[in-house]
């Protein structure tokens, strides 16, 4: 174990701090294109900034590659236990935890992920120059979001866009069509709030949403009958622009692409600001089978409740770093999705068509 504190103690050439305005955490690497990927995945959504002496940070997380002996000494003598459901993708891996450190990894072969439980720092060892893209995020992404939980953010499976000067959230559960709506609204001067998951909290008697970093995965469908989209991903260049670093543009069976590549796609900067006030509440079905939209006004239970199912959807919680206790973070939920269902505004539901104009046409109306 005294291994794993002098590679803590150890000084990388590469790093940025990461924020969402209120915390941040520290993330050093030695490899250069790490750092190359998490800005592309950050930008437009949290701030990227160089370190300070004076800043102060949740967490310092160091990606630090060794060679296969000496990741083979750390790893030998750890009883690791094999577990289900570990990772933040439901996926299983392998866990070790002792007063010290707790770790995980999905192949022990490959990399490794060590928490130190006194300082709070964490390290990502792996014994090659690959890039983990989606683990480093979701590691800088953790401990942020657990801080928000506990300071009256409440993590929601919805998609968000400003329109005509409104913010309209979207919750709902998979293959409801949040991303499609989102992406239809943008064609139309929509501005971009978040895809898949939001923040959202009660301040001043009104529910203000935020931005959860998070890739925006589209199915083919969605590209193939969105005209911008469609004309956008059939030229390679932009395939390559667009999607994360280091990735495939296809991830399990979906097109998957940063935030920031929408300046790129609709030729405008259309990634609204943090911190506004909610004026609808809409929760999306997408019916392919129906000519026309069907949108009808709910009361504030029926919309409490609906909220409540994506509320507790597994995708989208704080699951595998142990910055804070479980019961805690569920505890915070509960006092948070209390304050929430106390200001529910104005709430719909939407049967959507699918169809890119009806969609704009139909909310433009409800809107005004």
């Amino acid at each position: 174990m005294n291994k794993l504190h002098l590679l803590e103690e150890l000084q990388m050439p590469y790093q940025i701090k990461i924020s969402n305005t209120e915390n941040s955490v520290l993330f050093l690497t030695d490899n250069k294109k790490e750092i190359e990927a998490m800005i592309q995945y950050f930008q437009d959504i949290w701030i990227i900034e160089k370190p300070k002496q004076t800043d102060t940070y949740l967490t310092k997380i160091k990606s630090k590659g060794i060679n296969q002996e000496e990741y083979t000494k750390i790893i030998e003598n750890l009883s690791f236990e094999y577990c289900t459901k570990l990772f933040y993708d439901m996926s299983s891996g392998y866990k070790y935890e002792d007063d010290n450190f707790y770790m995980v990894s999905k192949d022990l072969k490959l990399w490794l992920t060590i928490y130190n439980k006194i300082n709070h720092n964490i390290l990502f060892l792996r014994i090659n120059k690959e890039i983990y893209n989606v683990h480093l995020s979701q590691m800088i992404k953790d401990p942020i979001n657990a801080k928000s939980l506990l300071s009256g953010q409440l993590l929601l499976h919805s998609s968000a866009v400003s329109l005509f000067g409104k913010i309209i959230l979207f919750p709902a559960q998979k293959a409801a069509g949040k991303s499609t709506l989102l992406m239809s609204l943008l064609n139309y001067s929509g501005n971009y709030l978040g895809n898949d998951s939001n923040f959202i909290s009660v301040e001043d008697s009104s529910i203000i949403c935020k931005k959860n970093p998070h890739c925006i995965r589209l199915g083919k469908e969605t590209v193939q009958y969105n005209a911008i989209l469609k004309e956008f991903f059939s030229n390679i260049d932009n395939q390559n622009i667009a999607k994360m670093l280091y990735a495939n543009i296809i991830m399990n069976g979906k097109i998957q692409f940063v935030p920031s590549a929408l300046a790129k796609i609709y030729s405008r900067n259309c990634i609204e600001k943090d911190g506004k006030k909610v004026s609808f509440i809409i929760f999306p079905t997408l019916d392919l089978t129906i000519d026309k939209n069907e949108i009808v006004q709910i009361s504030s239970e029926e919309a409490k409740s609906k909220l409540e199912e994506c509320i507790e959807d597994a995708d989208h919680r704080i699951c595998w770093l142990p910055f804070f206790e479980e019961k805690t973070l569920y505890e915070a939920v509960r006092q948070i999705s209390n304050e929430i269902f106390k200001k529910i505004p104005i709430s719909y539901k939407l049967k959507y068509s699918g169809d890119v104009n009806e969609a704009y046409e139909t909310l433009k109306k409800v809107i005004y």
